[in-house]
């Protein structure tokens, strides 16, 4: 690690550990937009603008100081029932005296080190570079009892204030005092530590008895993966004993240089295979002590061409609705719940089925959403559809009893889910698929083992969320989403730590890639940024692969700064694109214009600067957009999401269900072509059939279930997707609107190198001239286009200006 020495930023180097960063702001009153004038990044640099910061509680006075216990999230908890943290909190960064880090940034596959292996210390070092010129700066917070004089800075020939801190390995909030004056804010890219009301920086210390493993530096490439790893003694010196150390690339065992004396371990595997192939390293000293982050971890993938997330293209498997791969309910059903809202059977062996038969290779995707993988309750629960009668299961993952249990139901009888999950990710992986999890943060189901060992943790109601006392949107935080789904009160510390642990957890044990942030909106920040900055630096920082983080908040067009309230370089990359998501379906169910589009389409590139979001035309919340245009449920007559009313698309014979087959694959044509992360739901590419929860999540076709009709949707989404994926410019391109009316829309996307134009038609055949401003600086003149999609539509630009002809539902893609 390197040391935080950026401007307004508190640097932390301590052998004891630590690192931070920060959240800020109380989500019940959200800082402005944070976003106008940032470009986001997927990688989250840490050198972002922290004079930009959150609104937070300022103890002014000397007497609304926190030393009571009330000031404690927990205040009745005892300390001798700690959280279930497997991995410890602290995290090193090199001490300047003895750093054992050499690697001067040239891109070499060796570190030779320090001499002799570091030792741990047991003191602190904390830093803080302030702006101005304040004579006078301490640190007070949970440690010293938030004493105002007992640990003063003192100020470096660099103008850097630090102190030494003799504490006990943990996390405490904590402020400066600056010239006598508590911080009234803290920076957003600092962890957090909430206390009561107040929220506070958050200091990591950690357990110098024991040794440490720290990454160094790691990279991967075309061929191989390449890292170092240094092993801190424990304060007593005890060296690193080399029989102890394994390491395994790609789970796989291999043979590392290991170099006792200074305790640097160096990988360096070359001749792999395309695929994932994260490094683990375990370590333990002469006296048997394994060190604290054993395994060390860094997820890396060998692939002719660096990835970004903008290649990426999402697909959400309902595992329990998508494929059966053994014939049988594994785990049973819930009792007294109708059909549709009970196990159906779906499982990970039906997943892995269908990843080796490369069917989302046909697609163009290259990144799986799966529902919840956490064990979920085998009870059903009344009135959860919204209808207030009928009972569901939890098949859909959102009611999670364990913290680290995988879904009972998806496993088979002969093999676990857990053992079923490693290969589903490890197939995934072999074929450049990345896997994203989703995570349930907001609450916990009442049976979950949380919830039954630690009651504090959990927030008092004002309600049910949308009741009277309980607005979505005015109560986000302490609103339920039923009588049995308590909230997670992430301002109890224990709660944040808990969870961030489980996500590291997820990462280490399954080698994930991604996640989804369920019900973004419902929590404070100081989860989400705690994850981001946290994965950072435990993975990324030293050369990691990225990971990906997106979150759900739902709201309606126009809601561009619901969305990036929680988006920034230390927090979600990208949000689903819910503003851009009712103007696409108005456009391609209902008929509005596609001028009515490209104004939503515009507005969402003004709010979002930058922002990885997933533009997409269906998810498990909503209506299926086939049904939608079929008209198949009569919302004036009543509720039908239980009459299983018949799937036109799934007629036999010939094809006659153009109105489906044309609307939807143009809607996807849209979506699949626009900047971003775009998802796909599962279903939707044969034009699944379903009206609200839990009808909207019907068993997918397969086999002789995919009829004509089913099959013609089908053969053009997987030409777009692999259109997609053949063109680099469709998924890193700049996006610009060449002609837009209500029925004609063409836009185009630019990488600097190659253009491709986008054209569709809905309305009566016309052929249109259109020119591409000069001043855009696009490589268009005198180029020929060919329409990916057949061998028609082919055009020739001459003086920037060419004209294209399209019949009544007809799209074209033209590359050069």
């Amino acid at each position: 690690m390197h040391i935080l020495r950026h401007p307004f930023l508190i640097g932390l180097s301590l052998t004891a550990s630590i690192c931070f960063m920060s959240c800020g702001g109380d989500s019940d009153d959200p800082e402005p937009d944070q976003t106008e004038d940032a470009n986001f990044d997927v990688n989250r640099p840490t050198d972002t603008d922290v004079g930009d910061t959150n609104s937070g509680d300022d103890p002014e006075e000397p007497d609304t100081l926190p030393h009571d216990p009330e000031y404690r999230d927990d205040a009745d908890a005892s300390v001798d029932d700690p959280p279930i943290v497997d991995d410890p909190v602290d995290d090193p960064v090199d001490d300047p005296d003895i750093s054992p880090d050499t690697d001067t940034g040239s891109d070499t596959d060796t570190d030779t080190g320090p001499d002799e292996t570091p030792i741990r210390s047991c003191s602190t070092t904390v830093y803080y570079d302030p702006p101005g010129s304040p004579s006078s700066v301490v640190i007070a917070g949970e440690f010293n009892e938030w004493s105002t004089e007992a640990n003063a800075l003192t100020q470096g020939a660099d103008g850097v204030w630090s102190a030494d801190l003799d504490i006990n390995a943990g996390e405490y909030a904590y402020k400066f005092i600056i010239d006598g004056e508590w911080e009234s804010s803290i920076p957003d890219n600092v962890y957090s530590h909430w206390s009561g009301d107040i929220e506070n920086r958050n200091l990591f210390a950690g357990d110098c008895s024991i040794p440490k493993l720290e990454t160094l530096h790691a990279r991967s490439d075309a061929n191989g993966v390449y890292a170092s790893f240094q092993f801190w003694s424990e304060n007593g010196g005890a060296l690193l004993d080399p029989g102890s150390v394994r390491v395994t690339v790609g789970g796989t065992d291999i043979n590392a240089t290991i170099n006792a004396t200074n305790g640097v371990i160096e990988v360096n595997v070359t001749d792999l295979p395309d695929g994932k192939h994260s490094i683990r390293v375990w370590a333990s000293d002469v006296n048997g002590s394994l060190a604290e982050d054993a395994p060390a971890f860094v997820p890396l993938w060998v692939e002719p061409e660096p990835f970004t997330w903008e290649d990426a293209m999402m697909y959400f498997v309902f595992t329990d609705r998508f494929r059966d791969g053994d014939g049988i309910v594994f785990g049973g059903e819930a009792p007294n719940v109708p059909w549709v809202a009970n196990y159906q059977g779906g499982d990970f062996q039906g997943l892995l089925d269908t990843i080796e038969e490369g069917y989302f290779e046909q697609l163009g995707v290259n990144l799986l959403w799966l529902t919840p993988v956490l064990d979920n309750t085998d009870e059903g629960q009344a009135g959860t559809g919204g209808d207030g009668v009928n009972t569901f299961s939890g098949f859909h993952g959102y009611w999670p009893i364990e913290g680290r249990v995988i879904e009972n139901h998806f496993g088979t009888a002969e093999a676990t889910p857990e053992e079923l999950l490693e290969q589903v990710i490890d197939a995934a992986h072999a074929r450049g698929i990345r896997v994203l999890f989703d995570l349930v943060l907001n609450h916990v189901h009442e049976d979950h083992e949380y919830n039954r060992n630690h009651p504090q943790w959990y927030s008092d109601a004002c309600g049910n969320c949308g009741s009277p006392e309980c607005p979505w949107d005015d109560r986000p935080l302490d609103c339920l989403f039923a009588p049995y789904l308590p909230d997670n009160n992430f301002r109890n510390h224990d709660v944040v730590m808990q969870f961030a642990s489980d996500v590291e957890w997820m990462v280490e044990r399954f080698d994930v890639d991604a996640f989804r942030v369920d019900a973004a909106k419902h929590m404070d920040h100081v989860i989400m940024r705690r994850l981001a900055m946290r994965l950072d630096e435990l993975y990324v920082d030293q050369g990691g692969a990225p990971f990906y983080l997106v979150g759900e908040t739902y709201t309606f067009t126009g809601g561009h700064s619901d969305i990036m309230r929680y988006v920034s370089p230390t927090e979600l990359d990208g949000q689903f694109d819910f503003p851009l998501l009712w103007p696409a379906r108005a456009t391609f169910v209902d008929n509005a214009g596609f001028d009515t589009l490209d104004t939503e389409v515009i507005n969402g590139e003004r709010s979002y600067h930058g922002a990885l979001n997933s533009p997409f035309l269906g998810n498990h919340d909503i209506p299926r957009t086939a049904s939608l245009i079929a008209r198949s449920c009569d919302y004036v007559e009543g509720d039908c999401r239980y009459a299983n009313f018949h799937d036109p698309m799934s007629d036999t014979g010939d094809i006659n269900q153009w109105n489906i087959i044309n609307r939807m694959s143009m809607g996807l044509f849209f979506v699949m072509t626009q900047p971003g992360v775009p998802l796909l739901y599962y279903g939707d590419e044969v034009g699944l059939a379903g009206t609200s929860d839990p009808d909207n999540r019907r068993m997918m076709p397969w086999g002789s279930d995919i009829t004509a009709n089913r099959a013609e949707l089908l053969q053009r989404v997987q030409a777009i997707g692999q259109a997609r994926q053949d063109h680099r410019v469709l998924r890193r391109g700049e996006r610009k609107t060449i002609w837009v009316d209500e029925h004609f829309y063409i836009y185009g996307r630019s990488d600097g190198e190659n253009v491709a134009i986008i054209a569709m038609n809905k309305g009566d055949a016309r052929t249109i001239d259109f020119t591409i401003p000069s001043e855009w600086g696009w490589n268009v003149e005198g180029q020929s286009f060919h329409n990916v999609f057949s061998g028609e539509h082919n055009i020739t630009i001459t003086g920037n200006t060419a004209e294209i002809e399209l019949g009544n539902w007809e799209y074209a893609l033209l590359v050069q």
